[in-house]
């Protein structure tokens, strides 16, 4: 079983992968990406420009989204209208970072460290709650132990962007 198949069957909704001629459903994140309810309840929906690496990345991420949902995390995921999704993002990230460090997946655990930390040097104020929720999240994540060994791992396995 490859690792997209294992997030699949642990996310605890629907997971849908757009073909290019398709439009995607609702607001999209990152382009391609979302978590969102639709008309047959929630879905995580994959676009089809990522490739492997950011589609492992993506996918954790909107699991992590998908599984606060369904514990009904006190987070706020699950309403649209909450005023800070601070929390959602960085459950969303944390469990997308500890996933993919525990299954060893080197391409989206680089793609992980890139977005993370480029959200992470952003300046929070933002025009766009999101992205400002996101850019806090990053910060509060990189100062956690399970962010040390995600980058030593990376740096130790070679996997981290020589860019970054």
């Amino acid at each position: 079983m490859t690792e997209i198949e294992r997030l699949v069957e642990l996310c605890p909704c629907s997971v849908e992968f757009d073909s290019p001629d398709r439009e995607p459903n609702g607001a999209c994140y990152w382009d391609s990406v979302q978590y969102f309810w639709g008309t047959r309840g929630p879905l995580v929906e994959i676009g089809s420009s990522e490739n492997e690496a950011e589609t492992l990345y993506s996918l954790a991420h909107e699991t992590g989204h998908a599984l606060c949902d369904a514990k009904k995390c006190s987070c706020g995921m699950g309403s649209y209208n909450h005023s800070d999704r601070t929390m959602s993002e960085y459950h969303a990230m944390k469990f997308a970072a500890k996933w993919l460090f525990d299954h060893k997946c080197k391409g989206g655990l680089r793609v992980a460290i890139r977005s993370i930390e480029r959200q992470a040097m952003f300046n929070t104020v933002f025009d766009s709650p999101r992205l400002s929720a996101h850019c806090k999240a990053a910060r509060r994540l990189v100062k956690l132990k399970l962010w040390a060994k995600c980058v030593a791992y990376a740096k130790e396995n070679q996997c981290q962007d020589t860019n970054s």
